[in-house]
């Protein structure tokens, strides 16, 4: 019943992020690039929710007709992820070598150094713009 869930859950928040794409990337980056402490996967129920949440964004970004972008499925993955207590890392690269007028930028999710969300076949050619800085606490309520 939870991945039914998760796929509504999903396709709702690819949609809303879809018109942030359009329309205001900005909001949808600086809302995705806070980076918070990782949670440590230690239950089977955490490790499955995000195997669950990885899938997910996988087929919605492969099915859904309005063919979302990695922005957008990196966004709902780490969204949801927060919604079910689990702090991920959201990563944004380019590739070098482009043309100046051709920037090629991804956008990734990764936990405990594990790729969830983003897959390329190249993925590793891309240069890292945004270090896991990760946000304290503290940090968060100054």
């Amino acid at each position: 019943m939870r991945l039914k869930w998760l796929y509504v859950k999903a396709t709702i928040y690819s949609l809303w992020a879809q018109i942030f794409v359009k329309f205001n990337q900005d909001y949808l980056l600086k809302k995705s690039i806070k980076n918070y402490p990782e949670t440590p996967l230690k239950s089977k129920e955490q490790k499955l929710i995000v195997r669950q949440v990885s899938d997910v964004t996988r087929v919605i970004g492969a099915r859904a007709p309005w063919n979302p972008m990695c922005l957008n499925l990196a966004y709902v993955t780490k969204k949801i992820l927060k919604e079910h207590g689990i702090n991920c890392t959201f990563r944004l690269g380019y590739l070098e070598g482009r043309p100046k007028n051709m920037l090629e930028g991804h956008a990734w999710i990764t936990l405990d150094d594990k790729l969830i969300a983003g897959w390329l076949p190249n993925l590793k050619d891309y240069i890292e713009m945004t270090q896991p800085k990760q946000i304290t606490k503290t940090q968060k309520t100054s």
